[in-house]
């Protein structure tokens, strides 16, 4: 709030000598010029997709886990930017699978489809075999799939087959 920044804006004039504020935020607009002014601004940016996936790769390694060639870029796509969270998703995938990790025990903690299981799903949705389709949904549902996910999902697996199809 307004309020809440002038009362900070304040001590950030005045602070004690020993003190160092490091305010972080995702919501820079929200923050007062008038506070702004008086910080040094670092802006943070997605880490690159190669590089999450050398670092899975790595730790994989390390660690002395053996895995799938795909798993590692899964990780990365799952990631989405983040280092922390291709962390955290590794250490959830690991701790599900012990020492030996397939595509599949990334897709069962996820709730994804492989991508054969979306060809299949799009082919019986072309086919308008909406019994066989509307099953395949309430039983990923039932596993707990994150739906926007999976929409997500499918709507890449279309694009790619639109661009496979035009070249």
């Amino acid at each position: 709030s307004t309020s809440a920044f002038n009362a900070l804006l304040k001590t950030l004039e005045e602070p004690p000598a020993h003190v160092v504020f490091i305010l972080a935020t995702t919501d820079v607009h929200k923050v007062l010029p008038t506070v702004l002014s008086r910080c040094q601004r670092f802006d943070f940016s997605k880490i690159n997709y190669d590089d999450i996936k050398r670092r899975v790769i790595d730790i994989l390694n390390i660690e002395n886990i053996t895995f799938e060639e795909n798993v590692p870029s899964l990780v990365a796509e799952l990631a989405d930017g983040g280092m922390r969270d291709a962390l955290s998703i590794l250490d959830q995938v690991v701790s599900y699978a012990n020492d030996n990790i397939t595509m599949q025990h990334v897709y069962d903690i996820y709730g994804m489809m492989s991508n054969q299981d979306m060809v299949e799903y799009l082919t019986l949705l072309a086919e308008s075999k909406t019994k066989d389709v509307l099953s395949i949904i309430e039983n990923y549902i039932s596993k707990g799939i994150d739906v926007k996910r999976l929409t997500y999902d499918l709507m890449v697996c279309l694009k790619d087959a639109i661009v496979y199809r035009a070249t």
